[in-house]
């Protein structure tokens, strides 16, 4: 495979060094094996080499991140993309097109998602959503596609284990004799039958339950095709839990591993192009599905002193009984090294809650948010500056130079070890590699939201007393780029 240097992405920006050591990585290994892995720190540039792909292969690119995807329309605005139907508005003035479609209406005259999912069916390249891509790839008239570039790619490993779950409240499904290998899979054969009836009854009379009847009989035999091929990989319990609005009993299905035979559904392109910042060994072999893979670990084209990651340990072991008040007064003490500079504290939204009051108190203009008004407070960090208390903001969130100095990273977001998936993961062989790997992913991923090119500069605080057990287990498999960049003494002064 050659790649045009001289158009490259098409908008007549150069290749960087590093992309052009990635494309001639590409070049040199294209045709010996059918999955190609690139390992590439913040600052490179994977979006441009995600369209430069593109280009020469008419392939397709797969993004998981609605922010992300957010980026790749604003500089390709002139691509294709294809999301579900909340986000194209309905050309006649009726809100989104599922609103229209909620209303019982017919698409409007040139509907913008019908047009944009056609398109995409006709193999004209498009940046895809996963969801939207692997239920495109259900529709027989679609055209398989040769290429797959996926950003981001180490979020699909959690993606389809999530695709690959299923909740099914008693009071609606009843629920399996035991929760046994035998009596799981017959429950499940019983429930596609119960399905397949209502289909009939709604076929002739009421077009829009055949169509959630349709979409709900997708999901169970999604499972069930993934149960089958590894039941010993799934986590089977009965919780507590609300279901319309009021205290039920449910049945939850979920896979400890993303299972192959979905993995090869939704990455079944002759030619698989994975990148990300912490694409690890452990998740290119899970996204390989036992098919050979090629993988280059890129150093970053960011001077280590540009982006060092300081060990700033709390003095008590971090985990749910350590009190809030001290964690405030770790992140207040280490945003008074940087007067004025604009900084985000990383912490889970149930530590978030607990954070904001003690925090606000001390900052005025605390920026805080919910799941639900994540992105227009970010809108609004980047207007206004100050302290964001960001959680689930670990990718997608691109704040280069003034937008943000510091990171502060609290506490390593680990699993619960008393839940039944984490349980059954740590049974198995490497599961505690797993664990900690998991745990370091999601700090590298922090990590990378400042510092976004080579003249860029910030710091990171790195909190939790368990990072240097975690990261000297780990350290042969992480990336160079975050390993050159740890400092494991917090320097007398900022910036010294």
């Amino acid at each position: 495979m050659q790649f045009d240097l001289k158009t490259l992405d098409g908008t007549g920006r150069q290749a960087r060094p590093k992309q052009l050591e990635a494309l001639a990585w590409l070049s040199a290994n294209w045709a010996k094996v059918p999955v190609l892995a690139l390992q590439l720190p913040t600052g490179v540039g994977k979006s441009f080499l995600a369209r430069v792909i593109q280009r020469a292969t008419k392939g397709r690119i797969v993004v998981p991140s609605n922010l992300l995807m957010g980026q790749y329309i604003a500089t390709y605005p002139e691509v294709n993309f294809l999301k579900g139907r909340t986000h194209y508005a309905c050309h006649e003035g009726l809100g989104s097109c599922d609103d229209r479609k909620s209303l019982g209406m017919k698409p409007c005259p040139g509907c913008p998602y019908r047009e944009a999912r056609r398109a995409a069916a006709e193999a004209i390249p498009t940046i895809f959503n996963p969801m939207s891509m692997f239920y495109l790839d259900r529709d027989p008239n679609t055209v398989p596609p040769t290429v797959l570039i996926v950003d981001e790619a180490h979020s699909l490993v959690d993606m389809l284990k999530t695709l690959a779950s299923k909740r099914f409240p008693v009071d609606k499904w009843g629920k399996p004799d035991s929760l046994d290998q035998v009596d799981i899979e017959a429950w499940l054969e019983r429930q596609t039958m119960v399905v397949k009836h209502l289909m009939a009854k709604a076929a002739k009379t009421d077009i829009k339950a055949f169509i959630r009847h349709r979409s709900e009989l997708d999901s169970i035999e999604l499972v069930l095709e993934s149960y089958r091929a590894a039941p010993e990989h799934y986590v089977i319990t009965r919780e507590q839990d609300k279901y319309r609005g009021k205290d039920s009993e449910s049945t939850y299905l979920r896979p400890i591993f993303p299972p192959p035979v979905l993995v090869r559904q939704m990455l079944g392109a002759h030619k698989i192009i994975l990148m990300s910042a912490t694409l690890l060994e452990t998740d290119v072999k899970l996204l390989a599905a036992g098919r050979e893979y090629l993988r280059l670990d890129s150093p970053s084209p960011i001077d280590k002193a540009r982006r060092p990651l300081v060990y700033a340990p709390l003095g008590q072991r971090v985990n749910y009984r350590t009190p809030p008040e001290a964690l405030a007064t770790h992140a207040l003490a280490l945003l008074a090294r940087h007067p004025g500079e604009n900084a985000i504290i990383h912490a889970t939204y149930e530590l978030a809650a607990k954070l904001a009051p003690l925090l606000s108190a001390r900052i005025p203009g605390l920026i805080t948010h919910t799941a639900e008004t994540k992105e227009s407070q970010l809108d609004v960090f980047k207007a206004k500056g100050g302290v964001f208390l960001a959680s689930g903001c670990s990718e997608g969130v691109d704040l280069p130079g003034d937008l943000c100095r510091v990171n502060i990273i609290l506490s390593l977001q680990r699993g619960n070890p008393s839940s039944p998936e984490v349980r059954l993961r740590l049974a198995l062989p490497g599961g505690r590699e797993e664990y900690e790997l998991t745990a370091l992913k999601t700090v590298i991923q922090q990590t990378g939201r400042s510092t976004r090119g080579e003249t860029d500069k910030s710091v990171t605080y790195i909190c939790d007393p368990q990072f240097p057990e975690y990261y000297l287990k780990q350290k042969p498999r992480l990336p160079i780029s975050f390993c050159e960049a740890i400092v494991w003494k917090l320097p007398t002064k900022a910036g010294k």
